[in-house]
């Protein structure tokens, strides 16, 4: 881990912030949720969401009172769906 700079301190904060907006006003209610629905990430930016999802993991487990399991589900479930859509995209890649 080590010690962060200024930049990535500003950039965990507002992800944080964005996390905590989403849950409390969007209905956002889960990592998955918030990379496919709120935030597009898991279509136009899978490097963002493989980057992000620890931290979005740890945030949502506070926020909701998840346990371990709860957040090793949570874990597969995007890493399911970065697996999906990098196919999609392999496969449409191939076709051209």
């Amino acid at each position: 881990a080590g010690i962060l700079n200024t930049a990535e301190i500003g950039s965990k904060e507002a992800l944080s912030n964005e996390y905590r907006h989403c849950i409390e006003h969007e209905s956002c209610i889960s990592p998955l949720d918030y990379f496919l629905r709120r935030s597009g990430k898991m279509y136009f930016d899978i490097e963002a969401v493989q980057q992000e999802l620890e931290l979005c993991l740890k945030f949502f487990a506070k926020e909701l009172n998840w346990d371990n399991t709860t957040v090793d589900i949570e874990r597969k479930n995007v890493l399911d769906s970065i697996e999906r859509h990098n196919l999609v995209s392999i496969k449409k890649a191939s076709i051209n």
